[in-house]
């Protein structure tokens, strides 16, 4: 995953291959690498309370996430019926082993531990997990 830092109206991609992109190029870069995605927003009251990007050729989901004002409301719960709805055989994810809090939630909801691997980039422990109907 690339890291886009803000520099003026320009971003520039974070790591060997730095370019420079405009408004416009991040934005190209962005639905060109993420058209194979399917991105889902969940809200409250007018505002974006959760996002779910899934990549449904890999049965996978690559990012849950719930505003932390909105902890504990379903969304989360929502979100996860949603990627079952679009990926019914089987989900993968992957989470770091001090996300706890997402561990427990997946644990409950049925998910399975397959196998934990050292992640060098962020020194933690990922964990990857599994979901298949009962």
């Amino acid at each position: 995953r690339d890291a886009y830092r803000r520099r003026g109206n320009a971003m520039r991609l974070a790591g060997a291959d730095a370019e420079l992109l405009d408004r416009d190029g991040v934005r190209a870069r962005f639905y060109r690498e993420t058209a194979h995605w399917m991105l889902l927003a969940a809200k409250t009251g007018g505002e974006v309370a959760g996002l779910l990007a899934l990549l449904p050729a890999e049965d996978r989901i690559d990012q849950i996430f719930v505003h932390p004002d909105r902890k504990g409301q379903g969304i989360g719960l929502a979100l996860l019926a949603e990627a079952r709805r679009q990926m019914p055989r089987r989900i993968v994810l992957t989470t770091h082993e001090t996300n706890t809090r997402a561990r427990a939630f997946y644990e409950r909801e049925g998910f399975r531990l397959e196998r934990r691997e050292d992640d060098d980039v962020h020194r933690r422990v990922k964990c990857h997990y599994i979901w298949t109907p009962a």
